[in-house]
């Protein structure tokens, strides 16, 4: 009998559609050089202290730009389980984040750094990932990269690599890692969940 490849699709934070929505901005951190060009790294290298706080804001779209408020009235949805965020890093809510565990193979070994997010008196938890696995899942030979730089243009996997996962993603040395990829698998397990703020993409 044949065997059934697995499909898999690139996960990322939905785009909103309307003018108005809510994003989490950063009250307080334990590592104060917010502004500084290796803040995210510092975060990363030092995930299994940090302290990041952050607070609900309104971000409206205009003719000249964006502006932030601090009233979130009008806004459809407060909370998406990836909530968008001023650094658009992965923050995923707790429900988010126990879906993606229970994906990860054994010796995917992840680190959860845990975000404070409020609004007026609720505060609720939300999770970034920090791998301390490399499952070496790119074709290095066949993926297309900007010419004398390791910026990829076009990702090419290693079948033989991934069709034992559920979950992978592109390494990213400078920050959080955002190219993430799910099998066919998770993806109906987060819709049958109603998980919110997220896009599949198939490759």
């Amino acid at each position: 009998m044949e065997k059934t490849l697995k499909k898999f699709y690139s996960f990322y934070q939905t785009d909103s559609q309307s003018r108005e929505c809510a994003s989490a901005y950063l009250s307080n951190s334990s590592i104060s050089n917010v502004n500084d060009f290796d803040f995210e790294t510092e975060i990363k290298e030092h995930c299994d202290s940090v302290l990041l706080k952050f607070h609900l804001v309104k971000l409206t779209i205009e003719a000249d730009g964006i502006s932030v408020n601090d009233d979130l009235s009008g806004v459809d949805q407060l909370w998406m389980d990836w909530i968008p965020n001023q650094f658009a890093w992965p923050m995923f809510s707790e429900k988010l984040k126990n879906l993606i565990v229970i994906s990860l193979q054994p010796h995917q070994k992840t680190h959860w750094i845990k975000c404070e997010v409020t609004y007026n008196e609720e505060c609720r938890f939300y999770y970034i990932p920090v791998y301390k696995f490399d499952d070496e899942v790119l074709d290095l030979e066949k993926t297309e990269f900007v010419d004398d730089t390791d910026l990829i243009l076009d990702p090419v996997f290693k079948h033989d690599v991934i069709d034992k996962l559920d979950f992978f993603y592109i390494p990213f040395k400078d920050g959080f890692e955002r190219d993430l990829y799910i099998s066919d698998k998770v993806k109906c397990m987060l819709v049958k969940n109603r998980i919110s703020g997220v896009s599949f993409d198939q490759i």
